[in-house]
């Protein structure tokens, strides 16, 4: 009963990070709270969520900090921060949406990179290249050498773009009929054919740590419902 309500923007950091999963790579997400099962004991399920979420930051390996910031972590669970961590959305992004976040760049430190399906799309100081994404153990060989730094078909203008250095970086994939078109501070950089594979992501590099805030989905939705004759 009531009123629905679509927003027009949608929040995509919670502190269960409900909604992303972590496909390719070995990794631990945030517990999520479930209902009891009938014969569970409810005291013991809270003590031992509560426990789970008060040291994420040193046994997840991607988590929300206080600030609503995501963040990787996980150094108590994987000893270092020198292998790669990727996490993905479970919806694709669809035609006219839009996906976008500010990053914490720090050359050499933090940086962080939007996927897209298995596409890596890295946001270098000289400009966007393609990595693609091979799964832990598999024999993509061929293809990952292929997709691994190369420029993008699609460059719009010059496709250049400038980073600010120990500051906020703000990147948006918009997506497209075959892809996404890719923006940087503003500027439209480049479009992407990913075909089906449409599922927005966030990759880490080795040695690197990831910072992002104010990450969010919109796109021209209906502003209500449609009615449902009976």
């Amino acid at each position: 009963s009531g009123d629905a309500v679509i927003p027009r923007q949608v929040n995509l950091i919670d502190r269960e990070l409900r909604g992303w999963f972590v496909p390719l790579y070995s990794g631990v997400l945030p517990p999520v709270s479930l209902p009891l099962a009938e014969n569970d004991d409810a005291e013991k399920t809270k003590t031992d969520y509560d426990k789970s979420m008060s040291s994420l930051a040193e046994n997840a390996t991607w988590y929300a900090d206080d600030e609503g910031h995501l963040r990787t972590g996980g150094r108590a669970a994987f000893g270092t921060f020198n292998w790669m961590k990727h996490l993905q959305y479970a919806r694709p992004l669809c035609t006219g949406e839009t996906i976008q976040y500010e990053y914490l760049y720090e050359p050499d430190k933090a940086e962080i990179h939007p996927t897209i399906g298995r596409t890596a799309i890295l946001i270098r100081k000289d400009g966007v290249k393609l990595r693609w994404l091979k799964a832990t153990g598999s024999q993509e060989t061929h293809q990952a050498n292929a997709l691994n730094g190369k420029k993008p078909d699609r460059p719009i203008g010059d496709g250049k773009y400038e980073l600010k250095a120990n500051d906020w970086n703000r990147v948006s994939l918009v997506g497209t009929d075959t892809g996404v078109r890719v923006a940087i501070n503003g500027r439209d950089v480049c479009e992407i054919d990913t075909g089906e594979l449409k599922k927005p992501g966030l990759l880490t590099e080795q040695d690197r740590t990831g910072n992002i805030r104010n990450l969010t989905l919109s796109g021209d939705w209906p502003e209500t419902l449609a009615e449902v004759s009976q």
